[in-house]
Parts: structure tokens; C-alpha cells; sequence
């Protein structure tokens, strides 16, 4: 740096100067000249912006002042209130000392840091302001006295301070905000406890206090500099930015980001944040040894990346890995102390600040790419860092609809170094006074805080994590990560150049993360699938194998069929590999078909009888079958295809076949059957499983639970489902029997409930949603009829398998209550991969279960989960489940690109593996939970939604049977929509499903709306047909238990029918929230126009915003339609009439063509005659006049000062005039009948604080009415005067007390004090530019919200209000150091270096250490 600036200097004197500075010098003149770019260029580094900043002004007399707090202390002193989620945490460093303290030195080194920094002597006012208090008592530390006590009883008395300390909140208006504690030990040891609250200590405060508290220690005589400025005095001068061009430039920068912007990160919870009160917080800590992290920093540096960045990159690459998308924010603290004083970094105060940093981790860049440009991205964020990092979050919570909730709770601290190179860690800096025992940071609303500094070359990793916030082990997965990507970049190069794949599988390798799920590896033996039933004939000839209502066949029976259709199919030329079609309705011939087919060498393919004759025909056709095997009745009944031979099972003569076993052509690794499933195209495609994997399935469920001769199974499975292989292939394969119900009774569950206990089921094997219509027939004991119903399913049911779909959380504990010992074991797995793959026997069951567990492979299957760059996903972190293994099908029949699509080569292991479409996610014990569809992941605000989490958190209320959570495309705008079937005798309803959900679920996971079913509509395979459900606002799906169903009126019809019109909606519920169904603010004037179209008359523009259900508006007018009209021909009687029949102009462009046209303005008489009167000069001072006569909406966000406000309400008073009362404004008959009355917003006038006071005219007083109250935004006209609201510092309200006004004036009083209301707002707004206050007129408030605050009389009625806020656009800017306006870069070096030598040695050293702490993490 020194040469390059050397070359620009333009003499060899200027060079000598420079050569003869201090290294301190040195450096302040290379930060000031890099700050102002003064023609040197750094590569890698971008180019800078020169920052015009204020100067402080020491203000001595004011130290105990109140005044504002910065943006952080306002998020933490909100934080703490527990009104936000995640709250009621008290932000604040606890640190732990132990040694052989001398402690009336130690408690007077405190006192003596007491003394000298203001902020150690500060409290927050009620009113949201903070204030110094001159005078406070001495302080004690607290004692404990524990010499002589056990050890048992020491820990666990040191464990009670520290949980207590650790996770306090003090009283932010009390002194003091910081807690200090001895525990006495013994061997004269001491336990020091301390407790520093953010309210006012940052991490660089605490630095300085642990610093200064060790020097004052060690040594009492130290003197430490004097402090000539206070931290007021550089609030007060920060906040003067607001009105900068540095500020706005910053505005600009992120404003135009929001809407791009993406939130933090989505990591796994074990709990949703808004169902904790409030976080514990836990530390972890890593460490990376030196000679390891300095390898990284010089490749690092090599690159042009600093530390911090290289930090920050590894912390989004592991993020990323546990994240639900590669694209997503967090947020990276910054001691934002800016360079205005050379002391600002001797002061003790929460100035920091944080910046978003935006992580986009898509796309294949190498790491060293992706460090570079994530680097860049920080460091133009700091450039703009004048907009801080709560205003981003305020204006991104507005643009994200998320008013409420953490948005970014994860959180990346990169620890600077002070000005010796020593952190200023608070642990590292503590230890100057003893040993630290233990240390805990907390901040409310953050859920992750990754803490990073280096200490004696190596680095040091504290992760202060929420710990009842994450699943099992999530956190040390997190920092055990973390520490090894570190490892792994300073012992391999090669990594850096690496794609983020390739360096997370690296990661999850060497931190021993679960890769793959796997079953046992098993022998299988080398048969065919219908083997299995062969082998069991010889044991049980005479054995019913096949019950039907109609015919019951013998083991024997079954297999001399089976032979016999196997030879007649074989002679017809059928083939390996070869499929025939089966068109049968349940019955026996489905299973004599299915096996004839696979004896005759050939595959089977199922079919639907019920399908219809065009996709019947395209089944076959795309099936290349050229046999189908049918029934009689079917053969008689459906439209065939003339290029098929249909063979009737039911009536074929085979009596010249052989039944003789025949020799298999076929091999295990040949078809088996096709199946055909639904295709994302909207034509299905065939499924081709082979033997081998067939036979594994069946053979593993056989072992694992016992499936004997003894067992009976009801065949409710279609024959085109996977699962009815196990009806048949499972069962008969083991001997045992399988009783098949009527075609006509496979949807009664009556039927069924004869059948079970006609034969005494033991298994039963279908689709959750059909165990739900049997328990739900059997009068479970969620119904009302159980006792009457013991004998429908019979006690010999010992397991449920259950699969193919959701699995309600409620089945397991429904079945149980009804059959002692029966079990539900949930079964899973694509068609893809054979009939079911993985299962999870429910043994147990967890109420704090989401859903029910997906479960572990069965033999010889491998499961892994892979995120959308095919890396393996570590555990709790959802992926899609791709399966491996002897299981997996040979492909889509006939169809190569489809196969290739989903059939793939796994990128690590190189194995086949098919992707099942359908998320999963390890659990740590390997367990794999079910996530819901790929596809039914959705995208709402900008959020990612599982629906599938909604559905399962839906059906752990008691009082819903079964749920399906959806979405809704409503005008291009999609809601989600909830679909709910209530237990029997449930009286839930919409509202306290919403309070439900909002209790476990964050807000945008809330569904817009709720339907409420009898039962969901049903695929013919027994599934819930997801895509017949409903629409949400049809008329049919009017909630049947819904509480919004009201009596219908002819009123209620229009305006059902108006409102449903402008919405583009079939129906709405009454009481359905209209901005909740997606109206906005253009459609409610729509719904506005079209009522007064209909009705003759319209609610005001405030009324209509209010009345936001149909309900309201038909409410409103059957009021309307009772009130009696006046023929009353007085003049303010026939005005109200008149005015009342105008069309309101609501349309923004109609509105101001109106305005336009001037029509206050008489144009019909322009051809009278008229006088034209003297104008005056439009000079500079009338022109301010007219300017200054303006009506403000935007407002900034700071405090007015007490003068200027005391100033400006001085319009309003009373001044004795030769004995007489005067006002500056008109009152009728001098009675000011008319009252003011203010609310204060917290910390926005000086002096005044929060709440409602009455205005006093003749003592210019202010009275307390009621404090600390906060006006709800919701009193305003949504879309139109909240946000202004929302920027104000105060209201103001014109209140008549007709008590005034009725003696002297009557009926009329009302125009008087309407219009000394009118003088009174004119006189203030006129008055108000001159005090740097703007005002804006409210044309209505839903004032009886807030009415009581006021304390009126039954006579007071308000008139008018106004909103009022600060709009001084003044700026003062810093003339010295930073003036650069027309200079040359070598003579703005040349001025540097001059300035540089005037300044003292302690503000070279002063200005160093602000300019260091302003790059913060970037140097």
C-alpha cells in the first residue's frame, strides 16, 4: 500500500513525509485513502462509496437527557416484552470467572467504570426512550457464601445461579441493566457471575468493560483517558444520517432488493417458534487448530478472500446442506460504530448493527466461485449499511406479508480484533481478570448464533443455538460440519475448486452423517413368484386357499387350475416377458388368472373392468397384449378391441389340457406382471417388476412377521394396486387363506364386517382411507355407537398392513381400542420397487409424532435421500427417497425416456437407483419419516410449504378424523385451503382450526380456508382423489358444521352475489374474512361501486374497509333499510339526503380526472361580468408559503425535539390581551367548545412519553390522560392511511364537548364546531413546516376503539384528526478529512498526508480503531 500511494504523491518531499510516518499513521492515511478512492486501485476489491458523515457535537449539559434508542436496541427492547415470537428473551453476554480474587478491589474497579461510562448508569423509559442517570448508589456485587459445603451441594447451587443468571431479563426502566454475583469456594477461590445486558452493552462494550475493569483491577492507579464526547452525543449525531444522501443512496440500494430478497434460512424444528414462551439458549464449541486455519487463511488470501469471508462462505455451504433451498439469508452482525469522533471507540453503548447477506448457493461455481462472490455481495452490502439492518427487516416483513416471526434468526458473528490484534472476544478479553468457566451469549428472535474468532493463531467456533428449537442432534451435526469443511479446505486444495455437491458429500463422509439406509442383506432363493404358492400345495391339498361368496377352492383345486390355464396360454403362444391382460372384477378367476399367466412363462397385466372403452383400449394397445382374460358377464358387457382374444376364465373347456406342472421358461429376472400407474402426462405408464424382486418382498414379510397357514387376509385390494400381491403371493405362499369380497360389496364395509367375521381374518392389507371407513363403521371409539358394534371386526385381527397413502395419526389407537393386540404396521414403497419396500411396525405410539414413520428397508433394499443436486441429506433434513436394490423395477414398459428420467446411476455408489418422487428424512436412529410428494411441495410468498405437515399437524387435533391440505388458484394468487372430515360428534369449527394450527404452525403454513367433508372422494384403487375434491368456495363445499352458516335474506343474496362477482369466486363464507380470500384495497372500491349500483347507496371508503365479511356489509344494510327517511326540509337535513345520494368516485384514475375538472371551481359563468382584483408578487417568500401548505404522508422515523413541538402547539394557546382571552383561530361565541386531545407514539417527541393527553390552551400543558398506550394501526382505513400511521409520531383529535355549544347555538352547534375544527387543523398545518413537523388530515378513525383512553363524557363527540410526524430535511455534513468536491486523487493524497501529521497521536489511534470497526467483518 505504501508504494502505491508513494506513486501518487507528486514530490519526493511528500514521499519522505510518508516514509517517516508511524506505522499508525500509515495505516489510518492508506484506510482514509481507500474510503475516499483517491486513484489507488486494490485489487479484488470494489469500488467504494465516499461518505459525507456528521460531525459529533459534545453536548455535557444534556448527558441525562433522554433520547432515542438505536434500531437494535429497539428490536431487543421489544424482544424482551415477549409480544414477538421468540421473545421474552432478554439479550445479554453471561460470563463465568473463577480465581483467588481480591474482591473490594475487584467491586471497586466496577464502581469505578460506573462512574465514567454514561450508558453503565442507563435505563429505557416507558416511553421507549432511553436516559442517563446522574446519580445511582454504589454497587455491591451479590454474595453466596459455599466454603465448607459439599461438592453435590456446590454444583448444584452453582448450577441454580447460572440457570437463573444465564437466561434473566432485568427491568429495562430499572437501574442497574447488569447483574454481578461472588460465589465464595474453597481454598480461597471465588466464583465470579456476570450478566451484561445488550440494552446497553455490545460486543465491542463488552470488550472495553472486561478490558478497563481488568487494567483498573491489576493495577487501582491506572488513569484511563478522559471520554470528551458521550454515547447520546453519537446517537444523536448517527441518526442525523436519516437526512443524508448516504442514507438515501442506502434506502435505494435495498429497497430495490426486497422483493428478491429471500428469507433465513429453513432449517429443521423440532417445535415451531411461536409455541415456545421463550428460548434457552446452549453453547457448543469447535475449535480448528492453528497450523490448519492459517493454511486456510493464506489460500484464502491467495484468492482475495478475507478471513471473516472465507468464514462466512463455509457457514452458508454447511447451511445450505441443512436447508431446505440453496438460496436464502442470514444475517451478519457489524460494530457499526461510524468514524465521527477519535473516541467513539472508547464508549460503552449497543451501537451495532447487522447487514442481510444474501446466499445463493445454486448453480455448479467451485467454492473458491462461490467464497469470492458471496464476499463481493458483503462487502457492497457494508457500503450501504446507512439503511441498517432493522429497517431491511421492516420494509422485507411488510413485502413478505410476515408481520409477525422470526425472518432472520440465523445468525454469523465474526469477532474483530482491537487495535493490538487480540479479539475482542468477551471470553478472551474476561480472561485478563481469571479463568472463564463458562460463557453464554443470548438474542431474542435469533434461533443460531455461530460466534467466530481467532485466538493465539487458531480459531475458535461458540454455537449459541435454542436448543428445544431443533430436533435431536441437529445443532453439534451443524458445528461438527462446520469445523470438518475447515479441516478439509486447509488440508486439500483440491476442494476448492470443487462444486458444492462434491464438497458437502465430503463433509457429510468424514462427519460420519447417515449416507444410505439399508436392510439386512439376505440369501433369496432362485425361484420364481408363483412357486412360492406351488410349494404349499403338497402340505395342504384339501386347504381352502380362495374363499368367495360364490366358490371356495382348494389348495389343490387352485393348482390344478392354475396348471391348466398355464399350458392352454402357453399353447396359445405365450411368451417371457410377453404381458396378458386380466379384466376382472373381484373374484376367484382374478387369482387363477394371475396365476395361469405367470405358470404359462408369460407376465401379467392388470386392468381396471371399470375403466371405460378408450382407456381400456389404449392399456391394451400400449401393453401389447394380444390375450386378455376375463369374465363372462365383462365379455358380454364391454366394448373390446377387435386385436384382442378374449379367454373367459369363468367358462373357458379346458377339458382336453393337461393340469400337469409345467417347466419354467422364465427366470427371477424376468417380468412378473406389468402395472400400470397414473403419469404426470395424463397417460399412464407400466410399471415392469421381476420375479427376483417380488419374491424378496414376500419372502422378507413372511420371516419378519410370521405369516403362516393359519392366517386369513380379506382381499380388498384391487388386482391393479401393488399391494393385492401380497393378498395373494403373501398369504398363499405361506399357506394360509385369502377370502375375497363380492365386486359388488368391495366399497361396504358392511360386507366386509360380515366376511371378517364369517372367517375370522387375521391380516388385513388395503389403503389407510379404507381402514378409516371400517373403523369409522365399526363405531370406533371416536363415534357414538361402539358398544353396539363389538362384533364387526372380529379379535382374531392381529396386524394391519397399511400403505399406498397417509396414514392417519389417529388409526393406530382406533383399531387397538376396538381389537386388543391388533397392530398397524405401516407399509411403503412405489409400484416402481415392488409391492412395498420398507415398513415401520407400530409397536408404540408417540403423541409427538407428525406422522406416522415411514420406516427401514426390508432386505436386501437400500434407501437414500437425496437433496435436488442428488447429495445424500443428513439427518431430519428432507430430500427425495431413492431406493436401490433387488426391488427396484426393470423400467417404464416400452418406454425408454421415462425410464431414463427416473431410473438413474447414483452419483457416488454408482448404483441403479429409482427416484420415488415422494420426500423422506432420516431420523437419527435411521428411521426414515414420509414427507409428502415432491409434488406436493408449494411455493406461497415466496415459502416453501409441506403440505404433507399441515395435514399431519391437522390430525393431531382430537377432533378431526382426516385432513388434506391443498392449494387454490384464485386469480392468479395462490391459498392454501385445508380439507377436513371432524371425528363423529366434533363441533369444531374454522376459527379453532386456525387457533390450532397457529399454535404449532407458523403463520404462512395457516390455511385461508377450511372445508369440511363427510368423506374425501375416492380413486378407484381405494386412494383419496385429491384432484375431485371440491373447489373451496363452491357452493357444495359449504362447511357442513360450518359456524358461519346464517339464515339467507334477499340482502344477503345481492351482496353474496356482488361480492363473489368481483372476486371471481363461486361462493364465499359469510363471515370469511374478504382480504383473507385475496381481495385487495382495488377490489373492495369494486365491491363499493357495484353495491351502489344495486342498493342506491354506499358505505363511506372507511366503513367499507371495515366491513370485510359479507356478513358485515348485509348487517350494514338491513340497518340502512330500517331507518326511517325525513321529508324534513331543513337545510342540513335535505344536505345529508342530497350528499347521501352521490356515487362516492373510489377508481384512482376517475378520482383524479374529477379532481381535474375543477369542479369547486363555477364554470357557468364565464361570460358574466367580473372585477378583476390586484394579484400578488409570486416572489421566493410566497412561493415557500404555498410549498410549506402541503399535507405530508411520509414522515420520518425520528423524534421531534420537546421545543419545536412545544412551539408548534403554541398556535393553539391562549395569550391575555388588555385583560382579555385570545386566540390566534375563530371560536363561536368564545367558548372553544372544541378540545385537542394528543397520542404520543414511544420515543417519538422528546421529553413526552407514550400515550394520551389532553392540550391544555390556556397553560400550554400537556394533561396525562393515559400512558404508555400505543394506538392499534387497525382503527385506520387499511391500504390507505395505515401506513401513514405507520411512520407518525402523534395524532391529533378535535373533540367537541356539546355541553359547550348546545346552550348557546342548539341544533346548530354541530356547524360550529365542525368548522372551528376545520380553523383550528388549518392553523396547526400552516404552523407546522416552521417546527420541521408535517401533518396530514384523516378523514375518519374507528374511534370507539380507543375512545376510553380519553376519559370523555357521554357529550364529547370527535370531529376531526389529524396525523402529524417530523419531515426536517436539513443535513450537516463533515467538513474535514472527507471533503473531496473538485480535487485531483494526488492532491486529495497530498492534503491527507498533511492532516494526518497535524492530528495527535491519540486521534491517529482514535480514528484508526473507528475506521478498523467501520469495515467490520470485510477486514
Amino acid at each position: 500500500m505504501t508504494e502505491i500511494i508513494s506513486q501518487k504523491l507528486n514530490s519526493q518531499a511528500h514521499v519522505d513525509k510518508l516514509q517517516s510516518l508511524s506505522p499508525e499513521r500509515k495505516a489510518l492515511l492508506a484506510q482514509l485513502i481507500r474510503e475516499k478512492k483517491v486513484g489507488v486501485k486494490q485489487e479484488r476489491q470494489p469500488q467504494r462509496a465516499v461518505f459525507n458523515l456528521p460531525t459529533i457535537t459534545a453536548a455535557p449539559d444534556e448527558r441525562f437527557q433522554p433520547f432515542p434508542l438505536t434500531g437494535l436496541q429497539q428490536a431487543y427492547w421489544v424482544g424482551r416484552s415477549g409480544e414477538v415470537e421468540m421473545g421474552q428473551v432478554a439479550s445479554h453476554s453471561y460470563v463465568e470467572l473463577e480465581g483467588n480474587f481480591d474482591l473490594e478491589r475487584l467491586t471497586q474497579a466496577w464502581q469505578r467504570l460506573i462512574d465514567r461510562h454514561d450508558m453503565m448508569r442507563a435505563i429505557v423509559l416507558p416511553d421507549g426512550t432511553q436516559q442517563v442517570l446522574e446519580n445511582v448508589p454504589s454497587y455491591q456485587f451479590r454474595m453466596l457464601d459455599l466454603r465448607g459445603r459439599d461438592a453435590e451441594t456446590v454444583n448444584a447451587q452453582l448450577k441454580d445461579v447460572r440457570d437463573r443468571m444465564s437466561h434473566q431479563i432485568l427491568p429495562s426502566h430499572k437501574y442497574p441493566l447488569f447483574d454481578i454475583q461472588a460465589t465464595l469456594l474453597d481454598d480461597g477461590r471465588t466464583r465470579i457471575h456476570v450478566s451484561l445486558d445488550a440494552l446497553i452493552f455490545d460486543g465491542w462494550s463488552i470488550a472495553i468493560t472486561y478490558k478497563e475493569w481488568a487494567a483498573l483491577y491489576h493495577n487501582p492507579e491506572t488513569q484511563l483517558e478522559s471520554l470528551e464526547i458521550s454515547f447520546r452525543d453519537y446517537v444523536l449525531a448517527e441518526r442525523s444520517l436519516s437526512n443524508s444522501d448516504e442514507y438515501r443512496r442506502s434506502q435505494d440500494y435495498w429497497r430495490k432488493r426486497i422483493d428478491s430478497l429471500p428469507l433465513g434460512p429453513d432449517l429443521p424444528l423440532a417445535k415451531q417458534p411461536s409455541a415456545l414462551t421463550s428460548g434457552r439458549f446452549v453453547r457448543r464449541e469447535g475449535v480448528v487448530e492453528a497450523s490448519i486455519w492459517q493454511r486456510v487463511k493464506a489460500r484464502a488470501t491467495q484468492l482475495g478472500i478475507t478471513a471473516p469471508g472465507i468464514l462466512a462462505a463455509a457457514y452458508a455451504e454447511v447451511l445450505t446442506l441443512w436447508n431446505k433451498e440453496r438460496h436464502f439469508c442470514i444475517n451478519v452482525p457489524s460494530f457499526n460504530r461510524l468514524p465521527l469522533h477519535s473516541q467513539v471507540n472508547r464508549l460503552i453503548g449497543e451501537s451495532a448493527s447487522f447487514t442481510v447477506l444474501e446466499v445463493d448457493n445454486t448453480g455448479d461455481a467451485s467454492f473458491a466461485e462461490r467464497s469470492q462472490r458471496l464476499q463481493a455481495q458483503l462487502w457492497s452490502d457494508i457500503d450501504h449499511r446507512f439503511f441498517n439492518g432493522v429497517e431491511v427487516l421492516r420494509e422485507l416483513a411488510v413485502a413478505q406479508n410476515r408481520l409477525s416471526g422470526s425472518l432472520m434468526p440465523v445468525v454469523f458473528t465474526a469477532i474483530p480484533a482491537d487495535e493490538t490484534g487480540q479479539s475482542t472476544y468477551a471470553t478472551v478479553q474476561a480472561e485478563a481478570l481469571g479463568e472463564v468457566v463458562f460463557a453464554i451469549n443470548q438474542t431474542s428472535q435469533v434461533w443460531l448464533d455461530n460466534h467466530v474468532f481467532e485466538h493465539n493463531g487458531a480459531l475458535y467456533c461458540h454455537w449459541d443455538t435454542v436448543e428445544e428449537l431443533f430436533p435431536e442432534g441437529l445443532s453439534q451435526n451443524l458445528l461438527d460440519a462446520f469445523i470438518q469443511l475447515l479441516h478439509l479446505l486447509g488440508t486439500d486444495e483440491n476442494l476448492w475448486q470443487q462444486s458444492w455437491s462434491e464438497v458437502m458429500r465430503r463433509v457429510m463422509v468424514a462427519t460420519g452423517q447417515q449416507l444410505v439406509a439399508a436392510g439386512d442383506e439376505q440369501p433369496m432363493p432362485e425361484i420364481l413368484l408363483h412357486e412360492l404358492i406351488a410349494a404349499q400345495v403338497p402340505q395342504r391339498l384339501d386347504q381352502a386357499a380362495v374363499v368367495t361368496t360364490q366358490k371356495t377352492l382348494t389348495y389343490q383345486e387352485l393348482y390344478s387350475l392354475a396348471n391348466l390355464w398355464g399350458r392352454h396360454l402357453r399353447n396359445l403362444g405365450a411368451q417371457p416377458n410377453q404381458p396378458i391382460a386380466i379384466v376382472m372384477e373381484k373374484g376367484w378367476e382374478q387369482v387363477v388368472a394371475a396365476l395361469g399367466i405367470l405358470h404359462a412363462g408369460a407376465a401379467y397385466l392388470p386392468i381396471d373392468a371399470t375403466v371405460g372403452k378408450e382407456r381400456l383400449d389404449y392399456l391394451l394397445e400400449n401393453g401389447k397384449a394380444e390375450i386378455v382374460l376375463t369374465q363372462s358377464w365383462l365379455d358380454d358387457r364391454l366394448e373390446w378391441s377387435d386385436r384382442v382374444q378374449r379367454l373367459c376364465v369363468d367358462r373357458e373347456n379346458l377339458e382336453n389340457i393337461d393340469d400337469r406342472p409345467l417347466e419354467p421358461i422364465q427366470t427371477p429376472d424376468d417380468l412378473a406382471f406389468v402395472l400400470y400407474t397414473s403419469g404426470s402426462t395424463g397417460l399412464p405408464k407400466g410399471v415392469m417388476i421381476r420375479h427376483r424382486g417380488l419374491v424378496n418382498a414376500v419372502v422378507s414379510t413372511q420371516k419378519q412377521f410370521e405369516i403362516n397357514s393359519g392366517d386369513r387376509i380379506l382381499g380388498l385390494t384391487a388386482l391393479h394396486h401393488d399391494m393385492s400381491i401380497f393378498d395373494i403371493f403373501g398369504v398363499l405362499g405361506a399357506g394360509g387363506t385369502l377370502i375375497i369380497p363380492d365386486a359388488s360389496g368391495r366399497r361396504d364395509p358392511s360386507h366386509w364386517s360380515d366376511l371378517c367375521m364369517k372367517h375370522q381374518i387375521t391380516l388385513w392389507n388395503s389403503v389407510p382411507a379404507m381402514m378409516d371407513m371400517f373403523l369409522e363403521y365399526a363405531g370406533d371409539a371416536r363415534g357414538a355407537s361402539f358398544a353396539s358394534r363389538a362384533d364387526v371386526i372380529p379379535s382374531t385381527l392381529r396386524l394391519a398392513f397399511l400403505g399406498g397413502d397417509w396414514i392417519p395419526l389417529t388409526i393406530p389407537k382406533r383399531l387397538e381400542a376396538l381389537v386388543e393386540g391388533a397392530k398397524v404396521v405401516s407399509v411403503g414403497g412405489p409400484t416402481e420397487t415392488t409391492l412395498w419396500n420398507i415398513w415401520y411396525p407400530i409397536e408404540e405410539f408417540d403423541p409427538n409424532w407428525k406422522s406416522i414413520p415411514y420406516g427401514r428397508p426390508i432386505s436386501n433394499t437400500r434407501y437414500y435421500i437425496l437433496n435436488d443436486a442428488l447429495v445424500e441429506c443428513p439427518a431430519w433434513v428432507s430430500g427425495e427417497m431413492c431406493v436401490a436394490g433387488v426391488g427396484v423395477a426393470k423400467g417404464y414398459w416400452h418406454d425408454p425416456e421415462k425410464t431414463n428420467a427416473k431410473f438413474i446411476l447414483h452419483p457416488r455408489t454408482g448404483e441403479r437407483i429409482y427416484r420415488t418422487g415422494d420426500m423422506g428424512r432420516f431420523r437419527p436412529d435411521g428411521t426414515i419419516e414420509f414427507m409428502g410428494r415432491v409434488d406436493f411441495q408449494v411455493k406461497i410468498n415466496g415459502q416453501r410449504i409441506e403440505l404433507g405437515e399441515i395435514e399431519s399437524t391437522l390430525q393431531q387435533h382430537a377432533g378431526v378424523n382426516s385432513a388434506i391440505a391443498t392449494t387454490y388458484d384464485q386469480k392468479g394468487k395462490k391459498l392454501l385451503v385445508a380439507y377436513v372430515i371432524l371425528a363423529k360428534e366434533s363441533e369444531l369449527n374454522t376459527d379453532e382450526l386456525r387457533l390450532f394450527l397457529r399454535g404449532k404452525l407458523p403463520e404462512h403454513m395457516v390455511p385461508a380456508a377450511f372445508v369440511m367433508l363427510e368423506q374425501f372422494p375416492l380413486t378407484p384403487n381405494g386412494k383419496v382423489d385429491r384432484k375431485a375434491l371440491p373447489a373451496p368456495f363452491a357452493a357444495d363445499a359449504t362447511p357442513a358444521k360450518s359456524t358461519t352458516q346464517k339464515q339467507s335474506s334477499g340482502i344477503q343474496a345481492k351482496v353474496s352475489r356482488i361480492v363473489c362477482k368481483v372476486l371471481q369466486l363461486e361462493n364465499v363464507d359469510l363471515d370469511a374474512n374478504l382480504l383473507s380470500v385475496g381481495a385487495n384495497s382495488l377490489d373492495m372500491v369494486r365491491i363499493g361501486n357495484q353495491l351502489e349500483k344495486e342498493f342506491k347507496n354506499r358505505p363511506r371508503i372507511d366503513e367499507l374497509f371495515r366491513l370485510q365479511s359479507i356478513q358485515a356489509l348485509v348487517d350494514y344494510y338491513e340497518q340502512q333499510e330500517s331507518k326511517s327517511v325525513s321529508s324534513n326540509t331543513d337545510d342540513s337535513l335535505l344536505g345529508n339526503k342530497l350528499l347521501s345520494s352521490y356515487r362516492i368516485i373510489l377508481d384512482p384514475v376517475e378520482r383524479e380526472k374529477f379532481k381535474k375538472s375543477r369542479p369547486g371551481v363555477r364554470q357557468d359563468l364565464k361570460e358574466t361580468p367580473a372585477i378583476q382584483l390586484e394579484r400578488p408578487v409570486v416572489d421566493e417568500e410566497l412561493q415557500k408559503k404555498y410549498r410549506d401548505r402541503s399535507s405530508y404522508r411520509k414522515f420520518l422515523l425520528k423524534s421531534i425535539p420537546f421545543e419545536n413541538f412545544s412551539l408548534f402547539l403554541s398556535c393553539l394557546s391562549q395569550i391575555i390581551l388588555d385583560g382579555q382571552s385570545k386566540f390566534l383561530y375563530a371560536s363561536p361565541g368564545g367558548l372553544n367548545p372544541t378540545q385537542v386531545y394528543l397520542h404520543v407514539k414511544p420515543g417519538r417527541i422528546e421529553n413526552v412519553p407514550a400515550g394520551v393527553y389532553y392540550y391544555h390552551p390556556e397553560e400550554h400543558q400537556l394533561v396525562v390522560l393515559t400512558s404508555n398506550v400505543d394506538i392499534d394501526r387497525g382503527v385506520h382505513i387499511p391500504f390507505i392511511n395505515t401506513p401513514m400511521f405507520d411512520e407518525c409520531a402523534f395524532s391529533i383529535f378535535f373533540i367537541a364537548d356539546l355541553d359547550a355549544i348546545g346552550p348557546g347555538y342548539g341544533e346548530r352547534g354541530i356547524h360550529f364546531v365542525t368548522l372551528e375544527s376545520g380553523i383550528m387543523a388549518h392553523q396547526l398545518e400552516v404552523s407546522a413546516p416552521s417546527y420541521g413537523i408535517g401533518m396530514c388530515q384523516v378523514g375518519s378513525i374507528a374511534f370507539e376503539r380507543i375512545r376510553p383512553w380519553f376519559k370523555l363524557k357521554d357529550t364529547h363527540i370527535l370531529i376531526h384528526s389529524t396525523l402529524g410526524g417530523y419531515i426536517d430535511s436539513s443535513r450537516s455534513s463533515r467538513p474535514d478529512l472527507s471533503n473531496t468536491s473538485g480535487q485531483t486523487p494526488e492532491k486529495m493524497a497530498v492534503e491527507l498526508l498533511e492532516r494526518i501529521e497535524s492530528l495527535s497521536p491519540s486521534e491517529v489511534k482514535g480514528l484508526l480503531e473507528a475506521y478498523q470497526q467501520l469495515e467490520g467483518i470485510r477486514e
